[in-house]
């Protein structure tokens, strides 16, 4: 994983995450903390994939915004770009392109508010 969040804040702007690969969950960021708030612009996503779920990002008991980003070619079975549980997730001027999984979506959401 490029990142991981545990109780806390994370602001990303203007970066690149490519070809990240996991065994499980959140190939390029895992996200846990009912206090936690996640801002992401101008970023790209681009070709990671995930074993469970959560091709790109996976966020839980999270707040997250994305802004101006592009998810691209990401996979998993679930949440090929994004997975969410017990999370709010706001997204604003993105694109989502080429993201396969097994369950149809860009996201998979589990309680969740998007």
């Amino acid at each position: 994983k490029a990142l991981t969040l545990l109780d806390g804040s994370l602001s990303v702007e203007s970066s690149l995450f490519s070809n990240y690969t996991t065994t499980s969950i959140g190939a390029v960021l895992l996200a846990s903390g009912k206090n936690s708030t996640i801002e992401i612009s101008n970023s790209q996503f681009l070709y990671n994939s995930a074993s469970l779920y959560g091709g790109a990002l996976s966020v839980q008991f999270c707040q997250i915004s994305i802004l101006s980003c592009e998810f691209v070619g990401n996979s998993a079975p679930e949440g090929p770009a994004v997975f969410l549980n017990l999370a709010k997730m706001k997204v604003s001027n993105s694109t989502f392109e080429q993201n396969p999984s097994v369950v149809p979506g860009v996201y998979y959401c589990i309680d969740s508010v998007v």
